[in-house]
């Protein structure tokens, strides 16, 4: 098997070079047929005009985003009747015209967006080598063309929809077992309701919201299917239900309020006798240590005045106003602290 089989199948390329960066890999080809179709009238030329070139992103190559650069020509159309006078060569099997994808990355973005939508699938193309926009993903998604449905929905649900909000609506039909879209009705009445049931029989299941003109245009239009109201009513209906029911036993909610509350209160703790005692001796400690943290600070005072102080005499003096000095005064200190880690402890 040829290279370029590998790359679009019966592709008529040739592979003429290849060029690989830390971002990107870019691959370099030439079509082989030595002619080209005029879009307009069909007939071959083989006369060229000139030469351009045409870069297409295509699927990534081991997680790296992948580039198709080709080597086109323009031909001259040979008839003379065609309103051609020129015209661009086309691979429609490779890309189509004017576009800057390849086909296969196309249908890769296509599936990506219909996947994970819009914001999530630009993420996802991004971290696996296709990255894309978001809008892009959005535009492919509007571009697709939907799968034909076969036959007539079996289980059908049926709603309103708002063209301009407060002012005109319309009726939007779905397929509930294949949950797509079967069609749009420009109003929201009865009669284009049985209308578009008679015209598409076979109908089992109808899905609708309370509102009495789906009621009726059902009850008209399939007199035989069984009308059903959907999930977001059913559970609309039991929160009104549910609503109705609180509303009217206020009184009685409140007693069980108080008496959860009560129940749910946390039980004080019993003070006992020993436990006090402890808790003024803690007290006690912790103002003997603030004392002698003072007394710490005075003698460092001191400390300070004796080195300003010029003769011996006058320091001696100092030393015996002074009643500790600074390093018995930090060992009362932490002393005292030990104990009260002791205390702690036996808590």
């Amino acid at each position: 098997m040829e290279f370029p089989s590998l790359l679009f199948g019966h592709s008529p390329l040739h592979v003429t070079g290849l060029c690989i960066t830390p971002g990107l890999v870019t691959l370099i080809a030439a079509p082989v047929a030595g002619f080209g179709c005029c879009p307009s009238c069909g007939v071959r030329s083989s006369r060229v005009h000139s030469h351009y070139c045409r870069r297409l992103h295509d699927l990534p190559a081991h997680g790296r985003p992948f580039c198709l650069e080709l080597h086109l020509r323009r031909f001259f159309c040979d008839l003379a009747d065609c309103p051609r006078k020129t015209f661009a060569e086309r691979l429609p099997q490779v890309a189509q015209s004017y576009a800057r994808k390849t086909c296969r990355l196309v249908d890769a973005l296509q599936e990506t967006a219909f996947t994970a939508g819009g914001e999530a699938g630009s993420r996802l193309a991004g971290q696996l080598g296709m990255p894309s926009s978001p809008d892009t993903l959005l535009r492919l998604l509007r571009r697709a063309v939907p799968p034909s449905l076969a036959g007539n929905p079996r289980v059908l649900g049926v709603d309103d929809w708002a063209m301009r909000k407060g002012q005109t609506y319309g009726t939007i039909l779905c397929d509930l077992e294949s949950h797509r879209p079967v069609d749009l009705l420009p109003e929201r009445t009865s009669d284009s309701f049985a209308a578009w049931l008679a015209q598409h029989p076979g109908t089992q299941i109808i899905s609708r919201d309370r509102g009495g003109d789906y009621a009726h245009g059902a009850a008209v239009g399939a007199p035989d299917a069984v009308q059903v109201a959907d999930r977001w009513h059913l559970l609309h209906n039991l929160t009104d239900a549910l609503q109705r029911a609180v509303d009217h036993r206020q009184r009685l909610l409140g007693e069980v309020s108080k008496e959860v509350a009560a129940a749910l209160a946390p039980t004080p703790l019993p003070v006992t006798t020993g436990v006090a005692s402890l808790t003024t001796w803690m007290q006690r400690v912790l103002k003997d240590a603030a004392r002698c943290m003072l007394r710490a600070r005075d003698e460092l005072h001191y400390a300070r005045l004796l080195r300003m102080m010029p003769s011996p005499a006058s320091r001696r003096r100092a030393r015996r106003k002074a009643r500790w000095c600074p390093l018995q005064v930090h060992s009362r200190v932490l002393h005292r602290l030990r104990k009260l880690r002791v205390a702690f402890h036996h808590l």
